[in-house]
C-alpha cells in the first residue's frame, strides 16, 4: 500500500485584531512610505527589475535600483537599494501615488520588505512555530485603528493564505525564550494598563521596575513568571502612585516644554524628515512663534495640556494600545539587559513628544480628537521608530547617564497636581 504524500502544515498566522482589519491605504494614504525612505532589496528582485519585460521599471532601475557598495555587507536578503529621487521619493511612485512595480509586475514581485511594511515577522526557531505578526505605528492607518478602535490589540488569528499571490518574506527568528519573556511582559501590561488613574509617569515607573525584575531573572524564565503574579504587580502600582504623588509636587512644564521641544527640533533638522513630520513641524512652529523661552513655551503647554489629558483619560485605550503594541514589538528587537530598559525609556519619550505636539496644535486652536492624536503619533513612529541611530540620539541627549534615568523621565513625564486631580475625579 502505497504510503499517502505528507500535506504542508498550514502556518499558524498570530496577530491582533489591528492586524485582521488593516488594509493599505493606497493613493490616499497621508503619508507614504514610498517616500522619505532608502529601501534595501533582495537579490531576486534586483535581477528582475534590472531583467524586466517592462521597459519603463528597466530604465528605472538602471538607475535606481544599485547594488549596495563595496565594503557593506552583501548577502542575498540585503543586496541592493533604491535610491530616492530628487523630492525623496521612490523612483518607482507613479504620479497617481502608486507602487510602479506592483502596477506593471503585479504584487508578487514587490521586495519581500515593501511586501512586509508596516508588518513585523517573528517565529521562534522551534520547526512549525508560529509566526507572530505585529504591526508599526509608523504607518497612519495602523496608528489610525490603533486609537479608533478599543479592541486593536486583543488576539486574533490570521487565515493561513494571508501571504497568498505575495512576494516571499523575511521571517525574523527569534529563541523561545524571547517569546516567553514578550508574553510575561505583555500580561504584566494589561495588568497595569486596567489601572486607569495611573499617570504616564507612573506607568513607566511601573515598567522599569518589572523589566529591572526580568532583566534579572532572565536566565530563568519559569522563575519570571511569578512576577505576574497580584502581589508583586500591586506593590510596583503603590510604589510608582507615590513617585509619581511626589514628582506631581515638583512638576515642571517649562522644563518639559524647552527639552522636549529642542529634541523635537533635532529630529527635524535630521536626514530626510517625513513629510508629515515636516509639515506638523511647520504647524507647530507657527503656534510657537518667535518667542521660544522657556517660560513661553511652557506657557503653550500648560494651555494646550488639560484638554490633550482629557482625551488620554477619555479613552484609556489609546495609550493602553500604544503600550501594548509597541513592547511587543520591542521585546522580540532588543530583548537583554540594558536593551529593554532603553526600549522603555524610548517608548516613554515618544509618548512625551506625542502629547507636547498636540498640547501646542490644541494650544493653537485645534481640538483635541483621535485624528489629531493618530496624526501625531504616526509622525513621531516614523522618525523615532526607523531610525535607531537618531532615537538613541535623542535618548542620550535628554538622558546623559544611567542614574539620571527615572528623575529625568519624572521631568519630562509628570504633571502638576491640579491637572491629575482634575482628571482622576472625572473618571472616578
Amino acid at each position: 500500500m502505497a504510503k499517502a504524500d505528507k500535506q504542508p502544515q498550514p502556518l499558524t498566522l498570530n496577530s491582533t485584531r489591528l492586524g485582521a482589519r488593516f488594509k493599505c491605504l493606497g493613493s490616499s494614504c497621508p503619508d507614504t512610505c514610498c517616500s522619505g525612505w532608502t529601501i534595501e532589496l533582495d537579490r531576486r528582485s534586483y535581477e528582475q527589475y534590472h531583467g524586466a519585460l517592462d521597459a519603463e521599471v528597466r530604465l528605472i532601475a538602471s538607475t535606481g535600483v544599485v547594488k549596495k557598495p563595496a565594503g557593506k555587507k552583501i548577502s542575498d536578503t540585503s543586496y541592493a537599494v533604491i535610491k530616492t529621487n530628487e523630492v525623496g521619493d521612490c523612483p518607482f511612485l507613479s504620479e497617481t501615488r502608486l507602487c510602479g512595480i506592483q502596477g506593471s509586475l503585479g504584487e508578487a514581485a514587490l521586495s519581500p520588505a515593501c511586501t512586509v511594511y508596516p508588518r513585523e515577522l517573528y517565529q521562534s526557531n522551534q520547526l512549525h512555530g508560529p509566526i507572530e505578526i505585529l504591526f508599526s505605528l509608523s504607518c497612519p492607518e495602523v496608528a489610525r485603528i490603533c486609537v479608533s478602535d478599543p479592541d486593536a490589540m486583543e488576539a486574533e488569528q490570521l487565515e493561513p493564505d494571508y501571504f497568498a499571490h505575495k512576494a516571499p518574506v523575511v521571517v525574523n527568528q527569534v529563541s523561545l525564550g524571547r517569546m516567553s519573556l514578550q508574553s510575561h511582559l505583555v500580561k504584566y501590561l494589561k495588568t497595569i494598563n486596567g489601572y486607569s488613574t495611573l499617570g504616564l509617569f507612573a506607568r513607566y515607573v511601573t515598567l522599569q521596575l518589572y523589566v529591572d525584575q526580568l532583566v534579572r531573572f532572565q536566565s530563568n524564565l519559569n522563575s519570571s513568571q511569578s512576577f505576574v503574579g497580584g502581589d508583586l504587580v500591586n506593590h510596583l502600582r503603590v510604589m510608582a502612585h507615590q513617585l509619581e504623588t511626589v514628582q506631581a509636587m515638583s512638576a515642571d512644564l517649562d522644563y518639559q516644554a524647552d527639552r522636549l521641544t529642542e529634541a523635537w527640533l533635532i529630529i527635524y533638522q535630521s536626514r530626510q524628515p517625513s513629510a508629515g513630520f515636516v509639515n506638523l513641524t511647520k504647524e507647530m512652529l507657527d503656534i510657537i512663534g518667535s518667542d521660544r523661552s522657556r517660560v513661553a513655551l511652557g506657557i503653550l503647554l500648560e494651555r494646550g495640556l488639560p484638554e490633550v489629558q482629557s482625551f488620554f483619560f477619555n479613552h484609556p485605550h489609546v495609550l493602553s494600545n500604544v503600550l501594548l503594541n509597541e513592547f511587543s514589538r520591542f521585546v522580540y528587537q532588543e530583548g537583554n539587559g540594558k536593551g529593554l530598559y532603553d526600549c522603555v525609556d524610548l517608548v516613554f519619550v515618544r509618548i512625551a513628544l506625542i502629547r507636547l505636539s498636540c498640547a501646542y496644535l490644541v494650544a493653537g486652536g485645534s481640538t483635541m480628537s483621535g485624528e489629531i492624536f493618530t496624526r501625531v503619533l504616526a509622525a513621531v513612529s516614523r522618525m523615532m521608530g526607523h531610525n535607531r541611530v537618531l532615537a538613541r540620539g535623542i535618548l542620550r541627549h535628554l538622558i546623559t547617564t544611567d542614574a539620571d534615568r527615572v528623575p529625568t523621565m519624572g521631568l519630562l513625564l509628570a504633571l502638576p497636581d491640579p491637572i491629575i486631580r482634575k482628571n482622576n475625579s472625572r473618571v472616578a
